[in-house]
């Protein structure tokens, strides 16, 4: 199934192809989460456990992801940006997608 707030890009013109893959979520402050789908009726939500999201009940924690990191990319010595528990973030990314595929998560 196609994911609806996921924006694919390719690229063929390098020496390496690129695909890059952004993904859409919203930000919940009051509970400190990040989700892509919810269901509020009367004040009350209820966060659906849909892609990418699913381990963590829909609602990916955000101390998970703040305060972002400085890290390494590659062999590269500029620094980027990275979430700051990586490891957990891979580890139940897409229900534990990478833990299968990753000697680090």
């Amino acid at each position: 199934l196609p994911h609806l707030r996921k924006v694919l890009c390719f690229s063929l013109r390098h020496a390496v192809p690129i695909k890059l893959e952004l993904y859409m979520a919203f930000k919940d402050a009051a509970e400190e989460a990040i989700f892509t789908s919810r269901t509020c009726r009367a004040g009350e939500c209820t966060y659906n456990r849909v892609f990418p999201f699913q381990h963590w009940g829909g609602r990916l924690p955000w101390a998970i992801l703040y305060p972002m990191r400085r890290c390494r990319n590659g062999r590269s010595t500029w620094p980027t940006a990275c979430p700051n528990r990586p490891l957990e973030l891979l580890h139940g990314w897409n229900t534990r997608e990478y833990t299968s595929q990753s000697t680090a998560a």
